[in-house]
């Protein structure tokens, strides 16, 4: 029977930084439709609503069907976001 190698033993390659701090990390991740429909507090329906109606940012095309969009761009949209003109309908 051939002895179980440990991950102790396992020589793995270096990796160097690309980015230098935390944010930076944060601003290269990509998120979900789900997740940024949780962030701004719509639902996923209406999120792909405001993407086609071209006010909200096209999501990327990251492999397969998977579409994601980058942290920085739902910042940016966030911070650009004048309340008196909210992406939404409201319902009285």
């Amino acid at each position: 029977m051939p002895k179980a190698r440990s991950v102790q033993n396992c020589i793995f390659p270096k990796r160097t930084a690309v980015v230098t701090t935390t944010e930076d990390i944060a601003d290269f991740q990509m998120l979900g439709s789900a997740q940024v429909a949780k962030i701004i507090n719509f639902s996923p329906v209406h999120l792909r609503r405001l993407v086609r109606s071209g006010r909200f940012p096209a999501p990327r095309l990251i492999g397969g069907r998977k579409l994601a969009w980058p942290i920085s761009e739902i910042k940016a949209f966030i911070d650009n976001l004048d309340v008196a003109q909210a992406p939404f309908q409201s319902h009285k």
